[in-house]
């Protein structure tokens, strides 16, 4: 009986033991699992910052190229003696509402053709030194430390009106009157400078197009119909590239 007891006693340390042993198997093995996962997971969240990183620099750097050409553009205008606004944020340039059109008319006005003809100007020296594609060679007409290429993808011609209804029998309504000034002005544009429509992105697509906006987006807010002059403007708007797409682990594109 001492024997058995001896025995059974032996026998259930070694299936404890043996027992202890397999959960510090599991454990170490759980804990490898556990170890190799956040690995993965740490290196998986770098690469997917400094992709964000590398795209926010991209925006940034595209950013600062557009209120550099903006800028350039003011600059060259008010030597030449036109007076434009910039915002830089939003990528316009206002052109001065005095000079282009009448209320309820399409009509360029001599002083808007003036400007126009000076702004088409400058906006075919500087445009494609900021369109086209990121790796094309650049221009002679572009200074080196001028070049950036692929960051202009697109640039609206935008008609606006003031809030004053439409009573004539040539255009249905301010809708109307809008695209038509947005039109007018483009087409004049590429009349002074036929080379603007050779401008392309960098998807090869051409660089300017045209866009209405009745009484939508006023300057000057009315809750009255009032034949305000500043909402009565064409705006110029210079839409950004997307930055390119990052190359993959394999070196291709995602």
């Amino acid at each position: 009986m001492a024997w058995l007891q001896t025995h059974g006693g032996k026998s259930n340390e070694d299936e404890g033991g043996s027992y202890l042993v397999s959960v510090s198997d599991m454990m170490c093995g759980l804990l490898f699992i556990f170890i190799i996962t956040l690995m993965v997971f740490v290196l998986n969240f770098q690469e997917e910052k400094s992709k964000t990183e590398n795209i926010n620099k991209k925006l940034t750097d595209s950013r600062k190229a557009r209120e550099e050409l903006l800028q350039d553009l003011k600059d060259s205008l008010l030597k030449a003696g036109v007076q434009v606004h910039v915002d830089k944020d939003k990528g316009l340039l206002h052109i001065p509402e005095d000079v282009l059109f009448p209320s309820g008319k399409a009509a360029i006005q001599d002083g808007g053709k003036r400007a126009l003809t000076i702004l088409a100007k400058h906006l075919s020296d500087l445009l494609p030194c900021y369109s086209g594609k990121r790796d094309a060679e650049r221009p002679s007409i572009c200074p080196a430390d001028k070049y950036y290429p692929g960051r202009i993808d697109l640039v609206f011609v935008e008609g606006h009106t003031d809030n004053v209804p439409i009573h004539n029998g040539r255009f249905r309504d301010n809708w109307d009157l809008s695209a038509k000034r947005g039109i007018v002005t483009y087409q004049y544009l590429l009349e002074v400078e036929p080379k603007l429509d050779e401008i392309k992105n960098q998807d090869d697509e051409p660089l300017f197009g045209v866009s209405g906006y009745a009484d939508t987006r006023p300057v000057v807010p009315h809750k009255v119909v009032t034949p305000e002059a500043q909402n009565r403007r064409i705006d110029l708007r210079f839409i950004l590239a997307s930055p390119p797409p990052m190359p993959d682990r394999e070196g291709g594109t995602p």
